[in-house]
């Protein structure tokens, strides 16, 4: 679990206890607690093809922004250029619309 204090006294936390990959800067969840416990926001984004990792940031609009590893199926990696026989992560930063748990995204051309 990592957080921090950005919004007036709720903290900002990203975590998961069970990822489902599971290398380096395990998240996967993110949510919004107050002091008292009480949790204002829960976002899940984790599943065998992606997880949120290592860091989310509170934008001044009220989203957040998050890196996000992407996997890519070795036979579709090795269609596309890649030369290894296992599956490819690549990076992407999403954004999460706290009020409608909406989220978009942009890939980028790195591999972890």
């Amino acid at each position: 679990m990592h957080g921090f204090f950005p919004m007036g006294g709720a903290y900002l936390q990203y975590l998961r206890p069970t990822p489902l990959i599971k290398f380096g800067g395990k998240g996967g969840k993110i949510q919004f607690i107050q002091k008292d416990g009480t949790i204002d926001w829960n976002f899940e984004y984790s599943t065998e093809d992606y997880i949120i990792h290592h860091d989310v940031e509170l934008l001044p609009n009220g989203n957040v922004i998050a890196l996000v590893w992407e996997r890519i199926p070795t036979e579709e990696a090795i269609l596309n250029g890649w030369v290894l026989d296992v599956d490819l992560f690549t990076e992407a930063v999403i954004e999460i619309d706290p009020s409608t748990n909406k989220s978009f995204g942009n890939g980028i051309q790195g591999t972890i």
